[in-house]
């Protein structure tokens, strides 16, 4: 049956090259046919918002599993680039360089870490008996089970 409906499709014919032409003849020939065949394909359509939306999630599935936050995130990216920088230079690695990006990124951090720890702070307070942090408004300590509202 494959057969048959292939026999009943029209199939178009590339035009053969010709001998008789000129090296010069012959590349604008082979360019002509290049340029016919990439405007029969279609153009393949990506859809860049489900893939940002897919990788934002996944960054934020993976932020909640192993706990990382903003600020960890900031330092990591400022070790790169302090790292980056003191290996571009022409003699190869320059502590120096690397040890002086690192104290600048830091300072520059400093108080949006500060400001993420205070909010932190002020939204949980300290079991009594264990010390985990529990967040405002739960009346028992998930890791030892202390009801606060006997405390």
């Amino acid at each position: 049956m494959a057969d048959n409906n292939a026999e009943n499709k029209p199939v178009k014919e590339l035009s053969k090259k010709p001998d008789d032409l000129d090296m010069y003849s012959q590349r604008n020939w082979l360019e002509s046919m290049r340029n016919q065949q990439s405007a029969e394909q279609q153009p393949v359509e990506i859809n860049l918002s489900d893939f940002a939306s897919e990788a934002r999630e996944g960054l934020r599935s993976y932020n909640r599993k192993y706990k990382v936050t903003g600020g960890q995130w900031f330092m990591f990216f400022a070790m790169l680039f302090a790292f980056w920088s003191a290996t571009s230079q022409s003699n190869g690695f320059d502590g120096g360089v690397f040890i002086v990006w690192l104290v600048i990124l830091s300072v520059v951090s400093a108080p949006f870490r500060v400001a993420a720890w205070t909010k932190r702070r002020l939204n949980s307070r300290p079991c009594p008996v264990c010390g985990v942090r529990v967040p405002a408004g739960e009346t028992s300590c998930a890791s030892c089970g202390t009801d606060f509202r006997q405390h």
